[in-house]
């Protein structure tokens, strides 16, 4: 099974291991928009739009047939915390627009250029979790100060599977606090917010084992309990793969709410240095890859035409 976790939907496919697709399903999430520009949707609700679609596509396994595993390819950068009881907070949407100059207040020393070269993505003091933790720090500190796990929601959804927490270099690279080359969290930031490692997800590549799918997650989900869970990456990265766009001088383009154009590169320098979104897609055997990307296109051209 792999799934698409999107900006405003979650997508499924179950494939045969020929490549045949046996069926696919959607389903959308609901946001919460604040009057002061926040963005948000309860853990709970998104769970709800996660676990009947994997139920769905769970079901039309063939009678004798074995699920070898599940993985998501996702739009990522929507933060959100647990407190000590395990408890989530909202998950902080990437499209959150209620941070002001509290990025540049709280990250006043901390050099963009060198963070860029780190995490492979250009820094904007406004959005994606980086920003919103600062948010958090000025106006809602209670959540960092009780915070047992700060994660994205992908991590989350995962967790609630298998018990176990892990992200990848790729999908971890818009979380900004993880160096995408060593796969190391950068402890400056950290300290910054006082976060220790121990509250953040384990870092590993793109395919690795999370963990199988527990009881607890099996009855919540209807997939089979013991299915292994794999690290996925971002959602561009993901779908370079499964067109074949692998080798320098390919090139692919993604129209969703955001367009994306992808392009793997040999040299990670070479996005480096024409400022293009750097993910580490298949290093350090393959190229590394560059994109570029006009964000939220979709709402602007759907709110133009209201």
């Amino acid at each position: 099974i792999g799934l698409d976790i999107g900006t405003s939907s979650v997508k499924g496919v179950l494939v045969a291991e020929d490549g045949t697709e046996k069926t696919t399903g959607k389903a959308e999430f609901v946001y919460t928009y604040r009057e002061d520009g926040g963005i948000e949707i309860d853990a709970e609700a998104y769970l709800d739009a996660c676990f009947p679609l994997l139920r769905r596509l769970a079901s039309a396994l063939p009678e004798h047939g074995a699920l070898r595993g599940i993985s998501a390819a996702s739009a990522s950068g929507n933060l959100l915390l647990l407190d000590e009881a395990g408890r989530p907070s909202p998950i902080f949407n990437w499209q959150d627009s209620r941070v002001g100059e509290e990025a540049r207040t709280v990250l006043g020393r901390i050099d963009a250029g060198a963070l860029y070269g780190q995490t492979g993505w250009p820094f904007d003091y406004k959005t994606f979790p980086l920003a919103m933790l600062c948010w958090i720090k000025c106006h809602r500190p209670e959540l960092l100060e009780h915070a047992s796990k700060v994660c994205m929601s992908t991590e989350y959804l995962v967790y609630r599977l298998t018990g176990r927490w892990g992200v990848s270099t790729s999908a971890g690279s818009p979380f900004y606090l993880l160096d995408q080359r060593t796969g190391e969290y950068n402890r400056e930031l950290l300290g910054l917010f006082g976060i220790g490692e121990e509250q953040l997800p384990p870092v590993g590549r793109a395919g690795d084992a999370v963990g199988a799918v527990t009881k607890e997650g099996a009855a919540r989900s209807g997939l089979p309990e013991g299915v292994p869970v794999l690290l996925g990456t971002f959602d561009h990265p993901s779908a370079a793969r499964g067109a074949g766009v692998l080798q320098e001088g390919q090139m692919l383009l993604s129209c969703g709410t955001s367009w994306v154009g992808f392009f793997p590169l040999r040299d990670r320098q070479k996005g480096i240095a024409n400022r293009m979104i750097v993910d580490p897609f298949l290093s350090p055997e393959g190229c590394w890859a560059g994109m570029v990307s006009i964000p939220s296109i979709s709402p602007r051209i759907e709110r133009y035409m209201r």
